[in-house]
């Protein structure tokens, strides 16, 4: 009498589930459900997430459109936050220092046209030419003066001499002033006139 064979894996799943069919379908169902439960909520996380991005978005196109709206009914109403006092008084020293270092360049510019022609004026040596150039060059010395304190131009009795003497004191102050040291060329001004006197002195 031969052996009766064994029943394979897949038959006794089988028997199994004949035996209990509601069972076996009870499983397959909750499993089914919990799966369908996990991706529910993950991909609801991933809706919430895009959604409150999509309102954020919103939100700051609003207030876009609320400033661009703003401007184009007040042109001079700044959406920026007002200016501090302190950064008030900065930016107006800022401007006020900007305009004065303009000014000063602006009359080095014309101190040093005033030298070139004092200079052409003394090589050249006419005394029509000189007492020509020697207006120019005593106006741009008296600005000077009134400006920023330099010493008044002294007047001497022949227009080429007088001329020789502020290409000197020139020469001596615009390096400082084009550096914005006033009040050295100011010193350096009066050395130069306290130095002609010491000559003078010697002289007579």
């Amino acid at each position: 009498m031969s052996a009766k064979p064994e029943p394979s894996s897949l038959e006794v799943q089988w028997h199994a589930v004949s035996a209990a069919p509601w069972l076996y379908v009870s499983a397959v169902v909750a499993i089914g459900l919990l799966m369908w439960a996990i991706i529910w909520v993950l991909h609801k996380e991933r809706l919430d997430t895009l959604k409150s991005r999509i309102e954020a978005r919103d939100q700051r196109i609003a207030q876009l459109e609320e400033q661009i709206a703003a401007q184009k009914t007040d042109p001079q109403k700044s959406s920026s936050p007002p200016e501090s006092p302190m950064a008030a008084v900065l930016t107006r020293g800022r401007s006020v220092e900007a305009a004065n270092r303009s000014k000063r360049f602006a009359f080095i510019d014309r101190l040093d046209q005033a030298a070139t022609h004092a200079e052409v004026a003394v090589n050249r040596g006419g005394a029509k030419y000189a007492m020509e150039q020697l207006g120019e060059v005593r106006a741009v010395l008296l600005s000077g003066h009134k400006e920023y304190g330099l010493p008044m131009p002294r007047r001497q009795e022949w227009a080429i001499n007088e001329l020789a003497d502020h290409l000197k004191l020139i020469r001596r102050v615009m390096p400082l002033l084009r550096e914005g040291h006033i009040e050295e060329a100011v010193e350096e001004g009066e050395a130069h006139y306290s130095e002609q006197d010491r000559t003078n002195d010697l002289l007579s």
